[in-house]
């Protein structure tokens, strides 16, 4: 596994923040989460996402759903 940035580290810190108590997010609001607050244009949202679950900050749950470890 390699390295990951700080700024995968504080996404998911805002994310575990802004879900808490429940820790699951519908993958349509993590991509307007990520365009909103962090400006991430809609090409490299699906990268972010990506990384995000490498870096076993979150996983897939079923479909659309992510869970945020």
């Amino acid at each position: 596994m390699r390295k990951l940035g700080v700024m995968y580290s504080l996404i998911h810190q805002r994310l575990k923040e802004k879900q808490y108590p429940d820790s699951f997010i519908w993958r349509k609001d993590l991509f307007v989460i990520l365009g909103r607050i962090y400006h991430i244009p809609k090409a490299y949202r699906h990268n972010v996402m990506d990384e995000l679950i490498e870096g076993r900050f979150m996983r897939w749950n079923k479909h659309d759903y992510l869970e945020i470890l």
